[in-house]
């Protein structure tokens, strides 16, 4: 029982993901005389964003089968979705060393049977480190290379 005073569409960009937003300002009412509308804009934006999904894929597959050819063992830098995403995609758990996530909550845990380290725990390592993120790619590069002043080789997706 409420009605619509005004709808404002739009999309926020936080680092390098863009996501829609919609506002609503409604009041409440004793009417109960609703309209369905018919959504004419979803479904060609998803179909969009399944097909730029798809073409991603293909691309990050293509990089992760160049970016780590003799490479050796490598640490991950990410242990979240985009991670899992593209071990699927062809990133080969028997090249990771350790995974690496600043997310307290996650560390000392295991994906796919290899360990999640913090940030401080690489100051040893020297393998290369590959960022598994979108948004924040370049604010991990700068963590390491200007906070935790390691020389690792830093293998960037995006």
């Amino acid at each position: 029982n409420f009605q619509i005073l005004k709808i404002q569409q739009g999309e926020s960009r936080l680092n390098m993901a863009t996501e829609p937003d919609i506002f609503v300002l409604a009041a409440k009412t004793v009417k109960n005389d609703f309209k369905i509308a018919k959504d004419n804009i979803s479904e060609s934006k998803i179909k969009d964003y399944i097909a730029k999904c798809s073409e991603l894929d293909s691309e990050i597959k293509q990089k992760i089968k160049t970016k780590l050819i003799n490479k050796g063992k490598i640490i991950v830098w990410g242990a979240g979705m985009h991670t899992q995403r593209i071990i699927g995609r062809g990133l080969d758990l028997s090249e990771i060393l350790f995974f690496v996530d600043s997310n307290t909550l996650y560390r000392g845990k295991n994906l796919y049977g290899v360990e999640i380290k913090g940030p401080a725990d690489i100051r040893e390592e020297k393998n290369p480190i590959l960022i598994s993120t979108y948004s924040y790619q370049e604010e991990i590069a700068h963590q390491i290379r200007q906070i935790l002043k390691l020389d690792n080789e830093i293998i960037k997706l995006y």
